[in-house]
């Protein structure tokens, strides 16, 4: 079965991106979100490693991602599964569960929750979204991310991964290396002047991935970034450092789930 995804914009909140998709044998690469990715399973259902753990969302569980945590996904039945996400800044999902705490960030404790009430409310407002109504201030809105703040524990912030902190010296200078397309795991050695294995335990020490994998990723967010500018995607793939767009779209994919044309184009509406 090949993958069939939907992807677009909250409406009224048009820096939440959301998908519903049926998948195959689709198996997601491992991968981080920038902000929170909040989801269920409505075919079937979903496997994927986090947390040093594999994990299963079946009927009635939400799966519940915090920003630069590392997952993959896979399938769990011959016939694949379907799901719908949302990807929430962290900004912008603190402001929806009307919680800010100083010096502190809200964080899910596990990437799975079983709570059949909160992922029918999710469902709901997921479609409600893709009705073309306004979801801002709705009341559904409210009612679903107050459901998933009681989920969540307060996290100083000097304990959160820096992959996921809003500035990182080592994640910014790679983050930019990868934005002029000519990152790669020879110029990371070179560029942290340490040898191989001592660089490869430094970024795995300090960002909690291992170099090949993160400069993947910054690369792909890098061409996020200048798609959502309306950038060709062959020239966002070229100037990522991709070989080609069929090679660029495929990777995107295999991280994102969506194409890069399906992204900018919901992007340029």
């Amino acid at each position: 079965m090949r993958a069939k995804v939907r992807y677009w914009l909250a409406p009224g909140l048009r820096s939440v991106e959301l998908s519903a998709a049926d998948y195959g044998a689709q198996r997601f690469s491992q991968h981080w979100h920038t902000g929170f990715a909040v989801g269920v399973a409505t075919r079937h259902a979903q496997g994927f490693h986090a947390n040093g753990r594999e994990w299963t969302v079946g009927a009635g569980d939400l799966i519940v991602l915090n920003p630069g945590q590392m997952h993959n996904g896979y399938a769990l039945h011959p016939e694949g599964w379907s799901s719908r996400m949302a990807y929430i800044p962290e900004n912008a999902f603190a402001v929806l569960a009307g919680a800010h705490l100083p010096g502190f960030a809200l964080r899910f404790t596990d990437p799975v929750v079983a709570s059949p009430a909160l992922a029918q409310d999710f469902l709901a407002w997921h479609c409600l979204s893709e009705s073309a109504a306004d979801v801002h201030g709705h009341a559904l809105t409210q009612q679903l991310f107050a459901g998933l703040a009681a989920l969540m524990q307060p996290v100083a912030m000097d304990a959160v991964p820096e992959s996921a902190a809003p500035a990182s010296g080592l994640r910014e200078r790679l983050r930019a290396q990868a934005g002029q397309g000519d990152a790669s795991v020879a110029s990371l050695h070179a560029g942290l002047h340490l040898s191989r294995s001592g660089s490869w335990r430094r970024v795995k020490t300090e960002l909690g991935v291992a170099p090949k994998p993160l400069l993947k990723q910054l690369r792909l967010m890098s061409a996020k970034q200048l798609l959502a500018q309306g950038c060709p995607v062959i020239e966002a793939a070229l100037d990522c450092g991709f070989h080609d767009q069929s090679h660029f779209s495929n990777q995107f994919a295999a991280a994102y789930g969506f194409t890069p044309a399906q992204f900018r184009r919901a992007q340029m509406s």
